[in-house]
Parts: C-alpha cells; structure tokens; sequence
C-alpha cells in the first residue's frame, strides 16, 4: 500500500495524516479496511435505509442535551442508562451498516435491556435503589439481579403497555436466536460449512456479510430503537411537553413506526 496514496483525518485532531505505515498488511488491519469499505457501499448503495438511522440519531442522540437538561435525581440514573444506549445505538449502526450482523444482535439485546432498565428505574424507586447499590457486595448484587429478571420486567411493563411489552419481547427473543446469545440459528448464518472429502467438512466463520444481510441488520435496528423512543417518552414525556419538544418528538416516534413498516414490506415483497 502506498501511504502517499490516500489519508485518513483524525477527528479528534481535525488533521490530515498519511495511512499509517504496515497498515493493511496484517489480516486483522485488512478485515478492518474492509469494514470501513462496507460502510461507505452502504451510505452509497442504500441512502435511504441509512438515512433512516441518522434521521434516528438526529431526533434522539443530538437531543439528549435538551431531553435531559436539569433532569430531576430520581430520574439521573433512567437517563445514563438511555445515554449508555444511545451510545450503543451508534455502535450498532457501525456493525450493522459493515455487515457484521451477528455482532450487532448483541449491541441491539443491550439497547432494548439498557432502555427497558432505564424505564424500571424511572417508575420503581426499589428498582432504581438495587440498581444504584448492586457494585456495594454479595447481597445487593444478588438482589439486583432477583429485581431485574427479564421476564418480571416484562411482566411489569405489561401492566402500563401490554403491547409495547409483547413487541419487545418478540424482538428481543428473535435476537437471541440470531446472535445476541451462541444459539443455533445465528451460528448458522455466520458459518459457512464445506465438505472436503467422504465425511469431511470445513467451517469458515463469515466475518462481514453483504447487502441482504445489512438490510436485515438495519431493519432489526430500527425495530429496536422504535421500542426506545416509546420507553423513553414514558420517562420524559413532561420534560417534552415543557420544552415544546412532545409533538416533534411524537412525530419522529410515529414515522420511525411508517419507516419500519415499509421495510418490513420491501423485505417481504423481496421474499416472496
């Protein structure tokens, strides 16, 4: 590779520097070049799909500043767990858009935990309490973690929003086929098995998926964060109303909603 060739800007820095020396000439380096090569091709080859995740990020990661700005204390620990998830939501996007799909299941599991926790905290002050005190010994992490079962969370959700708690819950399990935990399913979409002779195979493990798979990945993404912004509208909804942000927030919230729906129906005509 030549390092004259080409430059990469250091954001943090704002300079431009040559590509490091060696860069691309270890496997490691050159899966890495690749992926960023896979997310160029994406906001190239599918504008609109990646313009629905920055139209995500616009309405709820650029706000966070005016979302929570003077929030309240019982609310302080709802509102870095949804900043933990907005964080989460861009790292995502990272994999997603680069065709690491069986990653990115485990970042969308931990946006809908880190969102759904959030809400708990905000409407159960013993949640938020356990919470707060799990790292202080043996006893609170236990309770902790008896407070925060999955399924009782769900179970709690479903006595406000019954359908907002199936819909997470459907997600969240057809996450956990496909990747957020080793099961079989999303073993097998990342694994490619070859026979090689009489009762013999080899397994190449796929690192970056193409185009179908980035439009899958994009689309679970964007099902996960329309869960989100409705969890985190519970929490915020009067700091919204005072802000004059509920109905813009509403807004955004409903066409993610229209943009999920049309995705699932350009997949499914794709399908068929």
């Amino acid at each position: 590779m030549k390092e004259e060739s080409t430059s990469v800007v250091v954001e943090s820095r704002m300079e431009h520097r040559p590509v490091p020396k060696h860069w691309g000439e270890s496997e490691l380096t050159k899966f890495l070049a690749l992926l960023e090569e896979q997310t160029l091709a994406t906001f190239a080859g599918l504008p609109d799909w990646f313009g629905i995740l920055v139209r995500i990020d616009q309405s709820v990661t650029e706000q966070a500043p005016n979302f929570f700005h003077e929030i309240d204390p019982p609310r302080r620990t709802s509102v870095k767990l949804f900043m933990r998830c907005f964080a989460t939501y861009r790292a995502t996007v990272r994999l997603s858009v680069s065709g690491q799909l069986f990653e990115a299941t485990v970042l969308m599991r931990s946006l809908l935990e880190s969102a759904a926790y959030a809400w708990l905290c905000y409407v159960s002050e013993q949640h938020r309490k356990a919470w707060e005190d799990r790292g202080n010994g043996a006893e609170e992490r236990k309770r902790s973690r008896q407070l925060f079962s999955w399924s009782d969370l769900l179970k709690t959700l479903a006595s406000t929003d019954a359908n907002l708690s199936a819909r997470i819950s459907d997600q969240y399990d057809h996450l956990i086929d496909h990747g957020a935990h080793p099961n079989v399913n999303g073993l097998e979409l990342s694994s490619d098995v070859k026979e090689i002779g009489h009762d013999k195979y080899e397994i190449v493990t796929v690192f970056a998926h193409g185009r179908d798979a980035v439009l899958l990945a994009v689309l679970d993404l964007v099902r996960c964060m329309h869960y989100v912004c409705q969890l985190l509208h519970m929490v915020i909804k009067e700091r919204l109303q005072i802000l004059g942000l509920d109905s813009e927030f509403e807004k955004t919230s409903a066409l993610i909603s229209q943009l999920v729906d049309r995705l699932e129906s350009e997949q499914h005509a794709k399908n068929v």
